[in-house]
C-alpha cells in the first residue's frame, strides 16, 4: 500500500502544481461579429451558386466585389494546384503498396492521371521488393538453421 501511495502522491502533486485554471473568457464569443462574418461567406456562396462551373482562381480574382478576405495563398493549402489528387486521402504509393494491382487499377480510374498511376505502381514494385527480400531472408534463415 506505501508503494502504491508513493507511487500515486508525485503525480498528483505535478498535476496540482502544474494545472491551468480555467479562463472564463475561452468560451466567450461576440454572435454579431459571427453573423457579420458568416454573411459574407454567405455573399460568396449566392455568387458561386449562380456562376456553375466556376473555378477557385477566377473566384480569387473577383473577389474584390466580395468583404471577403481571399488571398493567392491560400491555393497553396489545396491539393488540386499541387497536381497532388489522393483517392480518398490516400497516397498513390500506398494504393500500390497496399493492395497492389487492385489499387493501381483503384487509382487510376480514380485520379485520371499518368503520374498518380505511375507511383501506384512504384507502390506495388516496392511491395514486391519487400516481399522478395522477405522470402530470401526466410530461406537463408531456415537453410542456415537446418543444412542438409
Amino acid at each position: 500500500m506505501k508503494k502504491l501511495i508513493a507511487f500515486i502522491v508525485p503525480f498528483l502533486i505535478t498535476g496540482i502544481s502544474f494545472g491551468e485554471e480555467i479562463k472564463p473568457d475561452v468560451l466567450d464569443f461576440n454572435s454579431a461579429l459571427i453573423e457579420a462574418q458568416f454573411s459574407e461567406l454567405d455573399q460568396l456562396e449566392e455568387y458561386v451558386l449562380s456562376n456553375e462551373g466556376i473555378t477557385l482562381k477566377e473566384v480569387v480574382a473577383n473577389s474584390n466585389a466580395f468583404d471577403v478576405n481571399l488571398d493567392a495563398n491560400m491555393l497553396n493549402n489545396f491539393a488540386v494546384n499541387a497536381g497532388d489528387h489522393p483517392v480518398a486521402g490516400i497516397p498513390s504509393f500506398l494504393w500500390g503498396c497496399v493492395l497492389g494491382p487492385i489499387g493501381i487499377a483503384i487509382v487510376h480510374f480514380d485520379a485520371e492521371d499518368k503520374d498518380q498511376t505511375r507511383k501506384a505502381i512504384w507502390g506495388c514494385v516496392a511491395l514486391g521488393g519487400v516481399y522478395a527480400l522477405l522470402v530470401a531472408a526466410s530461406y537463408i534463415f531456415a537453410f542456415s538453421a537446418y543444412p542438409f
